[in-house]
């Protein structure tokens, strides 16, 4: 009876004075392969003390890469990855899931986004982008965040045959930089499905900057359009004056407010709206 006591008496000390247990951090400590615990340290007060991993991390942690890993594993991520610095994590005999609800954020210039499973209900973000996007982003995700305030210059992340499960999100572009969906060279075709809401909140949107004539782009967006700031546009790009852009709009509301719009192919590029039907 008196050690049921005690542990009441300290549960009720917990409850009163808000004690919470520190969340296991990962990163990397040196090159390696992901299932090694010599790659990683780990900290259990938050950052401020690191210390050599007994295991490496099952996933549900939060883990920073900032060196190169080769993911020689099936791993599945349910928790919160970040690369920074000069990290890449590199597919080699393993891969890479992201769960439902799980984050990938890419917080570096340049690198690459590890080439993976997106499951419904996960997220990539893109942060660190100054003057390069990352490789590997012609991905189909499932929500995607876009959010690089040192951008300096106009990118595209080459989207074709990719579908976007969730909803894009638009945060920042830089200064005067452009963020555009699709990049096809000469006489090509990209195909782009949105099946969720694309948010714009700051920064320039449109779906391509190229001058490529015989371009062909076709997005179908089940989802709304909701820009509240920025420039979005349907066509950055004149496509040589031969391609054509195609903005299918399936959603029931696409809505532009304190928004530039303008449109570089003028006889090519349009949105279409489609009604309300699926993609099947």
């Amino acid at each position: 009876m008196k050690q049921l006591i005690t542990l009441l008496s300290f549960l009720s000390v917990l409850s009163t004075t808000n004690i919470t247990f520190s969340q296991v951090l990962y990163q990397s400590a040196s090159n390696g392969v992901w299932s090694s615990a010599a790659t990683w340290l780990t900290s259990t007060d938050g950052g401020s003390t690191w210390f050599p991993a007994a295991n490496p991390p099952s996933g549900s942690e939060s883990i920073t890469v900032d060196d190169t890993v080769e993911v020689d594993v099936a791993v599945n991520i349910s928790g919160y990855v970040t690369l920074s610095g000069t990290g890449n994590i590199e597919i080699n005999t393993g891969s890479i899931t992201f769960a439902n609800g799980s984050t990938y954020e890419h917080a570096r210039n340049s690198g690459g986004i590890p080439v993976s499973t997106w499951a419904s209900g996960s997220t990539c973000k893109i942060t660190g982008v100054t003057n390069q996007l990352p490789a590997n982003r012609n991905q189909s995700y499932y929500n995607l965040v876009y959010n690089c305030p040192g951008q300096s210059g106009n990118y595209n992340m080459g989207f074709n045959n990719v579908t976007i499960g969730g909803d894009i999100t638009v945060l920042s572009t830089g200064t005067n930089g452009r963020w555009y969906l699709c990049g096809p060279l000469a006489d090509s075709t990209a195909i782009v499905t949105i099946m969720g809401d694309l948010i714009q909140s700051a920064g320039q949107v449109s779906s391509n900057g190229s001058g490529n004539g015989g371009t062909t782009i076709i997005i179908h967006q089940y989802g709304d359009i909701i820009a509240s700031n920025g420039n979005f546009s349907i066509s950055r790009g004149s496509q040589g004056g031969t391609g054509t852009t195609s903005w299918y709009l399936h959603g029931t509301n696409f809505s532009m407010t304190n928004v530039t719009t303008q449109n570089s192919n003028p006889t090519g590029a349009k949105f279409i709206f489609a009604g309300e039907h699926s993609n099947t």
